[in-house]
């Protein structure tokens, strides 16, 4: 199935929202998945591995000296605070983040990080693998990160001086599994149909003319 990256950033978004998660981390959780589908990888997997338990509120949070704990790795809720913690906050030096629900969707994050607050970051994870997003692009060392792993995050404040460009925007092939799934869940966010709905605006209208 071949889509192209905004069709599936929308449908992203409203998969989130269908799953419980509040607009705006539904929308930094969409442009998360797509900024890993431009840079080459699987972000529909990635968006559907941190939303398929859905949301229960917001995680729990330890500082010590100059590390932020964040106990719950679900990454759609806790991903966009550990990139703005280690972005905005002089004291924190680094982020740790336990049991995480979709590592590479963290990632994602990290690459939107990167655009959104000029900052460089290294992610290390307990399993061995390493991810690297800087001006030269996404590095990846080891094997890929595996759900469940813990990870450490840290940052270099060095002014970027380019974007990372997507490098795929359109023709993106998406396996018919995993786009039935994601817009399974991108449906619960529809209307039904009925006469009042119809009325108040949901539809074609009524008559053919409306």
């Amino acid at each position: 199935m071949i889509f192209s990256l905004n069709e599936i950033t929308d449908v992203l978004k409203k998969a989130a929202v269908g799953r419980g998660l509040p607009f705006g981390l539904a929308e930094d959780t969409a442009q998360a998945g797509a900024w890993l589908i431009g840079q080459g990888h699987d972000g529909v997997s990635a968006v559907l591995m941190a939303i398929e338990d859905g949301f229960y509120g917001p995680a729990t949070k330890i500082e010590a000296h100059h590390t932020q704990y964040l106990l719950e790795g679900r990454v759609a809720v806790c991903g966009p605070s550990c990139v703005e913690l280690l972005a905005g906050v002089a004291l924190v030096k680094e982020v740790r983040l336990f049991n995480l629900d979709s590592p590479f969707l963290l990632i994602g994050q990290a690459g939107i990080g990167y655009q959104n607050f000029d900052i460089e970051l290294t992610l290390r994870f307990s399993d061995g693998a390493m991810a690297s997003i800087s001006e030269r692009g996404l590095t990846l060392c080891g094997s890929f990160p595996q759900r469940g792993t813990d990870v450490l995050v840290t940052c270099d404040h060095s002014n970027p001086t380019t974007d990372i460009a997507n490098t795929r925007t359109n023709g993106i092939e998406i396996e018919p599994e995993t786009w039935r799934a994601i817009t399974a869940l991108a449906a619960k966010t529809h209307v039904p149909s009925s006469e009042i709905s119809r009325t108040k605006g949901a539809g074609a209208g009524q008559i053919d003319n409306n």
